[in-house]
């Protein structure tokens, strides 16, 4: 049975208890007498024509790593997502002077979402972050994030102190975001769209069903947070930059439908099922709607 988990004075039963994953990571087991066990992260870094940005990201991520002594070992997954400049070409010149960094080509965009989810089924070890390919994310934010490796929180999320160098339109939509997932998953969020690192086995648990959209954020923190994992908020800062795919039309109309998909998983996948059987939990019998035994 799943034990009460507590958010801002409230209590409920978490819906999506998170398995251990049976994927391969690379894991050893402690020595005893050993010095202890250095934390392992894997960061996806998703670039769509970003040849003046992409080596910047990169290569801030990779000094940002560095500097946390209790990182033993690392891997960036830098995906050209399908981009139409010289980001792929920048890419591969990276990868084959430091083998830390694995170059991904896409023929076609497969989205933020989409290169997040990738990055998580290539990932090699036990922590999972993602940095934009824009280089939006200043040196010490980097510093700060992955500084959190290894820490007390099985999840850190960041929340963005500087919102106000971003357009209006995209402060206003941010804003209304947090504040629906807020009340809608009963989470005292200040952020969902920032800078994170996961537990990789617990991302790959909620993978296959993962949108390839900017709802993809969201989705790994209410479905993680619901199921009482721990987690720590940390200030971050942003850089301006000269364009941003997040307020489209198109976008804010896929998020809008992903999290309407999330949104019946968790509260209304019992009440709407269609005419089919479901499973009484305390005796194990399966039957119809009509109460009609058939197992």
């Amino acid at each position: 049975m799943n034990k009460l988990i507590s958010f801002g004075g409230r209590a409920f039963k978490p819906d999506y208890p998170i398995l251990t994953s049976k994927a391969s990571l690379e894991t050893e087991k402690p020595i005893a007498g050993a010095s202890p066990k250095k934390s392992t992260v894997s960061v996806v870094i998703p670039a769509y024509n970003e040849e003046k940005n992409v080596q910047g990201a990169i290569e801030n991520t990779a000094n940002a790593i560095y500097s946390n002594r209790d990182i033993g070992a690392y891997e960036i997954i830098a995906i050209d997502d399908g981009s139409e400049d010289k980001t792929g070409g920048i890419i591969d010149k990276i990868a084959l002077r430091d083998s830390h960094i694995t170059a991904v080509h896409h023929k076609r965009p497969h989205n933020f979402g989409g290169c997040y989810k990738e990055g998580i089924m290539l990932a090699k070890f036990e922590n999972f972050a993602v940095v934009p390919g824009d280089n939006e994310q200043k040196q010490d934010t980097l510093v700060k994030t992955f500084g959190q490796v290894g820490g007390d929180a099985e999840i850190t999320l960041g929340f963005t102190t500087n919102a106000w160098i971003r357009p209006r339109s995209r402060q206003f939509i941010s804003l209304m975001y947090v504040i629906v997932n807020n009340y809608v998953y009963d989470l005292d969020l200040k952020y969902y769209n920032g800078i994170s690192i996961y537990p990789t086995s617990v991302l790959r648990e909620m993978a296959e069903d993962m949108p390839a959209n900017f709802a993809f954020f969201a989705y790994c923190a209410v479905k993680s947070l619901r199921a009482g994992h721990s987690y720590k908020e940390i200030p971050v800062e942003i850089k301006p930059t000269s364009k941003t795919s997040a307020t489209r039309w198109k976008n804010i109309f896929g998020v809008a439908k992903s999290s309407l998909s999330l949104f019946m998983d968790i509260h209304l996948k019992d009440r709407f099922r269609p005419l089919i059987f479901r499973e009484r939990k305390y005796d194990k019998t399966v039957v119809c709607l009509n109460g009609e035994q058939i197992v």
